[in-house]
């Protein structure tokens, strides 16, 4: 399996996949964030839709649409991510809601426009510098008037700035800092 980020970038969100969802649960604007790009995102799909989730993390998304009659293949290149993912779809076995180890690097090696929408949520599409790529498997997975929704962190994020507020210093600035993610 080829990497769709550096390896460091791998073990970071495997470390913190045993407490992601308790931060997302405790912050309220992540909260809030999560919903608006859903409710966006759901004005364009309907039950038994095919939904390919890129960096699906820990399954919060994926878990939602399931939820809401789609189709989801969730999909995630952490090790640690997956693990909380598997446990995730496993405690569901009612819901249409498979898992599969995949960079969005390799979305060319999935069967051609199998599906009906492309999603990813809080920037996981930013841990590569090949954007044009991701987009290339995008087209190749997704069906023609498919939609796909892709969220892009910018530079600055208002819960890190709330971080900084708390005395998180490095978390808040962790994407100012040279030598980091651009």
């Amino acid at each position: 399996m080829g990497t769709a980020t550096t390896s460091p970038a791998l073990e970071a969100f495997s470390q913190q996949a045993p407490v992601f969802d308790a931060i997302d649960r405790e912050n309220a604007l992540i909260g809030r964030m999560r919903a608006i790009v859903r409710k966006a995102a759901l004005r364009h799909m309907r039950p038994s839709e095919r939904l390919l989730e890129l960096n699906a993390g820990t399954g919060i998304d994926s878990l939602f649409f399931a939820q809401k009659g789609l189709d989801v293949l969730a999909t995630d290149a952490a090790p640690g991510m997956l693990a909380q993912l598997e446990a995730r779809r496993n405690a569901h076995p009612e819901l249409r809601l498979a898992v599969q180890e995949r960079s969005f690097l390799e979305l060319d090696t999935l069967p051609p426009q199998g599906f009906d929408h492309v999603f990813s949520n809080f920037g996981g599409i930013n841990c590569t510098p090949h954007l044009d790529r991701v987009l290339a498997g995008v087209d190749h997975a997704l069906r023609p008037g498919g939609t796909c929704a892709l969220v892009i962190m910018p530079r600055f994020s208002p819960w890190e700035l709330l971080a900084a507020l708390k005395g998180h210093f490095r978390l808040a600035f962790r994407r100012w800092r040279k030598g980091g993610a651009p």
